[in-house]
């Protein structure tokens, strides 16, 4: 038996590159664009980095929501401004894509695994950045073709809950889909990262060895200093969906003219009614690059996030966004959702209830109160920072050791 003289850290996702952002802006401006994943995965790409060194390489299959009906195969540009990522190109149609993607995965992945003579001396990481089927097919192949083979999964969210087609066949496939998603998870896939303690209730996650861990923090500094609005700006950052508290925004800015409103993002698939209008006291931004939410969120005065609790998936979903807009230090009205940890409790401003009259008044007490618990943040996202969070994973996985 060959010793192991060497760990390779192999992750799964669907990251974009900096110099896509404006490929895909002009390509999918009018469709349902998400880039949440992408700055997930590249914090969690560059701790990995940061702990293992070079010993990490990071597989692509880039995806944007809801593709164009006339988009077949997606192509991405700019590849070389980061070192050891290698892009997966793939079938974007919907009955093709998901076997596609997985071909491609371990296409590239055994084109490495031989450039780079990797062997039975070798321990394989595999860490796959979401529940998809992709992903878990792919973490299935390398534990049946390689020896020393250990699997972490990030549940970011549950597949359960994605895209609320009402299309028959779409609804069928997807049972089918999350069916077999759930069997390969259950025989593959060694360690759980949950974003929800939540999660860790459902049976799916009982038997297996879990990280609660929300997400990951953002490492820029966050600077606050000499910025002085006439008027409170008040903003929101996110899908724009009526489970996300959209329509209230709406109405609220019609009630607080005093303030300005301002939403970034694009409409969900199905997301809000057809004859719904923003407030004119709404400015409406669409798309915003990752790269420009720090200074959009550091001009603001108070941050919205009015996710309806009533809403069973939030539960299993801690809001990507939270985490930079608790970088920036301001208040953040949100309704409390069963997905945030205690210690948040101190830092959030809950409306007493879901209506629009307690959402009003929450908005007006952050205006009244804009001092926050800098500390307190400041704790809560060291211990979520990328590296702090790979460093628990590689600890859990050395723990378990051959018991996985």
């Amino acid at each position: 038996m060959n010793a192991i003289e060497k760990t390779i850290y192999i992750i799964l996702g669907c990251m974009f590159l900096d110099c896509d952002e404006t490929y895909i802006k002009e390509t999918y401006i009018k469709n349902n664009t998400s880039v949440s994943n992408t700055v997930f995965e590249r914090r969690l790409f560059e701790g990995f980095k940061k702990v293992c060194g070079e010993n990490v390489v990071f597989f692509g299959a880039p995806s944007v929501g809801w593709f164009p009906k006339n988009c077949k195969k997606l192509k991405v540009r700019g590849f070389t401004k980061i070192d050891n990522y290698y892009p997966i190109e793939y079938n974007a149609s919907y009955l093709f894509s998901s076997f596609s993607k997985k071909r491609g995965f371990t296409k590239e992945i055994k084109k490495f695994f031989e450039s780079h003579e990797i062997n039975e001396t070798y321990r394989i990481i595999a860490v796959a950045c979401e529940m998809h089927l992709p992903y878990l097919k792919t973490i299935k192949y390398l534990k049946r073709n390689f020896k020393n083979v250990s699997t972490v999964l990030f549940v970011p969210d549950l597949p359960d809950y994605n895209n609320r087609s009402s299309n028959f066949m779409y609804k069928i496939l997807k049972k089918i889909n999350i069916n077999s998603l759930y069997k390969t998870h259950e025989k593959y896939v060694d360690i759980d990262v949950l974003f929800s303690k939540e999660m860790k209730r459902l049976d799916t996650f009982k038997s297996k060895e879990t990280i609660i861990n929300e997400g990951l923090a953002p490492d820029y500094h966050s600077e606050t200093n000499g910025i002085f609005n006439k008027k409170k700006r008040i903003v929101y950052i996110g899908k724009l969906d009526k489970r996300n508290g959209i329509e209230l925004i709406s109405k609220a800015a019609d009630l607080l003219p005093e303030y300005s409103f301002e939403v970034y993002g694009m409409p969900a698939s199905d997301g809000l009614p057809k004859d719904f209008t923003f407030s004119k006291n709404v400015l409406v931004h669409g798309f915003v690059s990752p790269s420009l939410i720090p200074s959009i969120l550091n001009q603001a005065d108070i941050l919205l996030s009015p996710r309806f609790s009533s809403e069973e998936y939030t539960a299993f979903s801690f809001p990507s966004k939270m985490f930079d807009y608790l970088n920036c230090k301001k208040p953040i009205v949100t309704f409390k959702l069963d997905c945030y940890p205690e210690v948040l409790d101190n830092v959030f401003i809950y409306p007493k209830s879901e209506n629009l009259d307690d959402f009003i008044s929450a908005i007006k007490y952050a205006a009244d109160h804009p001092k926050v618990d800098e500390q307190l943040i400041d704790r809560f996202l060291k211990e979520k920072k990328s590296d702090n969070v790979v460093k628990r994973i590689i600890a859990k996985l050395e723990e378990k050791g051959n018991n996985l």
